[in-house]
């Protein structure tokens, strides 16, 4: 990883801190942009405060952001041309994915520095898309065209697909093996829950067309994205026990929330003036 240091005080005022007032009634919006990149992501974020994304800058690049600033996370090898960095669990371990020299795509885990490959057996494709406080990882892989979710734990691969759809995905995974994901119904997106009994619970944000599930924290809140028309405008969500709540920057174009940690702080990405940025999102009241 290149580490780009900063004071703490610089990252929270001036990295951090172009958007930083209340912006809404239940959040203060904080925009993320890696330094000197015209397109930022965040998409991961722990219990620390700890957030892992995606830069542009020439090649895609995944980041890590802690109180010493930012680093750059790029998967070692003469062949590798992009790096994802998805998610980040209380550990500091790191699972994402990164593209070859033919352009297919293999999930890693960083953990204490080192990188470990994670491809599913016979999978054109594999993307490591979230971890847990226990190692467990989850994801989605491709093969014969056709995406398939995942678990590995324990060094075996579990395939995670609905019953009744198609295309699932895995994209996050809490302490109690709850699984976030989405799958397709007839050419229509909707989010899952998969609790670790193997039950599974369609989301769909209410007068959507598409919805879509990226991170599950420890009581349970999803956060994703939807589309009230189908590829259209799309819109950050926070589901929890109280329902579903937007969660927009103001004046952004459109938007998505990506992660979340059990202070219900959530990160995502937001467009504006043909620019993305990333962001978090700090509850005003804190969690109910």
């Amino acid at each position: 990883m290149r580490r780009y240091l900063y004071f703490l005080g610089l990252v929270l005022g001036l990295v951090l801190g172009q958007t930083s007032a209340a912006l809404a009634a239940d959040y203060d919006f904080t925009i993320i942009d890696f330094p000197g990149a015209p397109f930022s992501e965040t998409l991961g974020i722990n219990n620390v405060g700890e957030i892992v994304g995606v830069y542009v800058a020439g090649p895609e690049h995944g980041f890590l952001l802690t109180r010493d600033g930012f680093s750059t996370i790029d998967v070692p090898g003469a062949d590798v041309t992009n790096t994802h960095a998805y998610g980040i669990n209380n550990r500091g371990e790191i699972v994402g994915a990164y593209t070859d020299g033919s352009g297919h795509y293999h999930g890693y885990l960083l953990s204490d520095g080192g990188f470990t490959i994670i491809d599913v057996p016979g999978a054109s494709d594999t993307f490591a898309r979230g971890i847990n406080n226990a190692g467990q990882i989850v994801g989605q892989y491709v093969t014969a065209n056709v995406s398939h979710g995942f678990l590995f734990s324990g060094g075996t691969f579990t395939t995670i697909d609905v019953p009744g759809g198609t295309g699932a995905f895995a994209y996050g995974i809490n302490a109690a093996e709850q699984i976030v994901g989405g799958y397709n119904v007839g050419g229509v997106p909707y989010a899952f829950v998969r609790d670790r009994d193997g039950t599974f619970t369609t989301i769909a944000f209410p007068g959507a067309a598409t919805t879509y599930g990226f991170a599950i924290n420890g009581r349970g809140d999803i956060v994703g994205m939807y589309q009230i028309v189908a590829g259209g405008l799309s819109h950050g969500y926070v589901f929890s026990a109280g329902g579903f709540d937007t969660v927009d920057v103001p004046g952004a174009v459109i938007g998505a929330a990506h992660g979340i940690n059990s202070k219900g702080q959530i990160v995502g990405y937001f467009e504006t003036g043909g620019r993305r940025h990333g962001f978090i999102a700090v509850p005003v009241q804190g969690p109910q």
